[in-house]
C-alpha cells in the first residue's frame, strides 16, 4: 500500500514540475512553426530531447516532472495489475 502512495505522490509533483518547464519549451517551438510538416515531424522531437538539458533549473524542472509521471504511472500500474 505505500508503494502505491509513493506512486501517487511521484506522479503529482511530476504533474506539478512540467508545466515550470513546458512554458519555455513552448517559446523555442515558436521558430519551429514556421517549417514544412516535413521538417516539424523531424524537428518537433529533437527540440524535445535537446531542451531537456540540465544546465539552467527549468530545464531541471521539466526533466524531473517527466521522469517523475514515468516512473509514478510506472509504480501504481505495476501494483494494481
Amino acid at each position: 500500500m505505500e508503494f502505491i502512495v509513493i506512486g501517487i505522490v511521484a506522479l503529482l509533483i511530476g504533474i506539478v514540475l512540467i508545466p515550470i518547464g513546458y512554458f519555455e519549451f513552448k517559446e523555442e517551438l515558436q521558430s519551429i512553426r514556421a517549417q514544412p510538416l516535413h521538417k516539424k515531424i523531424i524537428i518537433y522531437p529533437l527540440a524535445f530531447f535537446s531542451f531537456i538539458n540540465f544546465d539552467s533549473i527549468i530545464g531541471w524542472a521539466f526533466s524531473l516532472g517527466m521522469l517523475l509521471v514515468l516512473s509514478g504511472s510506472a509504480i501504481i500500474l505495476l501494483l494494481v495489475f
